[in-house]
């Protein structure tokens, strides 16, 4: 279940309320009020230092509807992996684009980053495999694949750094310029 937030954090109040999500153990339900202002990771609990009876301040309340936000790109940022691997940069414009702020979307991607759902340089290792594989698969076929260059256009298309889409398209055995004049390459 995603984080949730029901009521905008009031400026001063009382925490009533701070219970563990029964679906995702690392999320929390905050209770300002007798009011449920949303949920947040319960890494982000401990650093507030929020505490059942603990006041919130205007300032508090300002971090606490931040760690919302966070946590529910973080969430979204999830499903999303779940159903395909994305590049950083694809899943934070994807992010962006539902509504989540840019500081929420950087945010939740370093966490993912730092705990292993995000790595560019194996969804650039994946990703070159699969276009080259189609690219052969084509050629053998007796239809043109698509060059080394082309591949590598994708690839940036997709975010990825020239670098990265360089070392893995040698490691599939493709020169990331093969075909600039002449189309295809001819697979490994």
């Amino acid at each position: 279940m995603p984080p949730r937030r029901t009521t905008t954090p009031r400026a001063t109040g009382t925490i009533t309320g701070l219970a563990p999500s029964p679906r995702d153990p690392s999320l929390m339900t905050i209770e300002v009020d007798d009011a449920v202002v949303g949920t947040i990771l319960r890494s982000t609990c401990d650093d507030l230092k929020l505490v059942e009876g603990g006041r919130v301040t205007a300032t508090k309340a300002a971090a606490i509807h931040a760690a919302i936000d966070v946590a529910a790109a973080r969430a979204r940022a999830l499903r999303m992996l779940a159903a395909r691997d994305r590049s950083t940069t694809a899943l934070r414009e994807a992010l962006v684009a539902r509504g989540h702020s840019e500081r929420a979307a950087d945010a939740a991607i370093a966490m993912l980053t730092a705990d292993g759902w995000i790595d560019d340089r194996r969804y650039a290792t994946e990703r070159a495999r699969v276009l080259v594989e189609r690219s052969c698969a084509a050629r053998a076929k007796g239809r043109r694949g698509q060059s080394g260059a082309a591949i590598r256009a994708r690839l940036m298309r997709e975010g990825l750094d020239a670098d990265t889409i360089d070392t893995e398209l040698r490691r599939a055995g493709i020169h990331p310029r093969d075909g600039e004049d002449d189309g295809a390459f001819e697979g490994p």
